[in-house]
């Protein structure tokens, strides 16, 4: 299970930069439309990117008890709302 949910997203990853890349290449969007016009914006959304996924990969890799994401979104909902 935990292999197949990081070959997605790893998948899926990959195939968005491609996408993202040819378009800007093909000047369909510009980089401001995307929100990528800074440099400091992008970095900031790359490491957070990447430290999202390698988190949740890291968690599937760890064999929880459940994978259900309704049962981890409420907690997080729940933890936000209790601060």
């Amino acid at each position: 299970m935990s292999y197949v949910v990081i070959a997605n997203i790893a998948i899926g990853t990959v195939l968005s930069v491609i996408a993202i890349r040819y378009l800007l290449k093909a000047q369909f969007v510009k980089p401001e439309q995307l929100g990528l016009n800074k440099p400091r914006l992008r970095t900031a959304a790359s490491i957070i990117a990447s430290a999202a996924g390698g988190g949740l990969a890291l968690f599937m890799l760890q064999n929880p008890r459940t994978a259900d994401q309704l049962l981890y979104l409420t907690r997080l909902c729940k933890s936000c709302q209790s601060q």
